[in-house]
């Protein structure tokens, strides 16, 4: 029990006491998320096709800059002292952009497949009652993806590990940590 509080006070000590450079890290990401977001919106406002593809696509260039934050994030979970938050996110960025890249890719195609998976059988359900079973095994799935995308860049900005690597201790983690990954959803 005092070990748990001990973990909580741990936690809100070491974000509260970064708060400000929390804001600013998130600033820098914002900027990147902005201009390949309108960058999209005027692609898919300008040539009148609206599908999900092109709304959806700036996650594959963004997540290489979530690189950033991953490692600034990591660096205070660590309880380092004196983090500096552009030169962390700008190391973050240039040390992981290879492999966030690929899983912004691999999280467009996981969101996008979900999406259309979820919504398609939703729409066949609604005319035969046997279409539940898959939408319902589609949402589980969706759920697990979601589970090991908590930890893919955990992984990737903390150990040198393959992709295959990466993906398999993710997949591990998505069922092994299910009660704290169900947690970390609802937070």
């Amino acid at each position: 029990m005092d070990k748990a509080k001990l973990g909580i006070t741990r936690f809100f000590t070491g974000y509260l006491k970064n708060l400000h450079k929390l804001v600013f890290i998130n600033i820098l990401f914002a900027v990147p998320m902005t201009i390949f977001g309108l960058m999209f919106y005027y692609i898919r406002v300008l040539s009148g096709i609206n599908l999900a593809f092109i709304t959806l696509a700036p996650i594959i260039f963004v997540f290489p800059f979530f690189a950033g934050i991953t490692l600034f994030t990591r660096n205070i979970v660590k309880e380092e002292e004196k983090i500096p938050v552009f030169k962390t996110f700008i190391k973050g960025f240039t040390e992981n952009i290879g492999k966030f890249f690929v899983h912004g890719v691999l999280l467009y195609a996981a969101i996008f497949l979900s999406y259309s998976s979820i919504t398609l059988y939703y729409r066949m359900a609604q005319s035969n009652g046997l279409f539940y079973v898959p939408l319902g095994l589609v949402v589980i799935v969706t759920v697990l993806a979601l589970f090991m995308f908590y930890n893919v860049p955990v992984m990737t900005v903390t150990f040198d590990l393959s992709l295959k690597d990466i993906y398999k201790n993710s997949a591990l983690m998505a069922f092994g940590e299910i009660k704290n990954n169900f947690f970390a959803t609802l937070g």
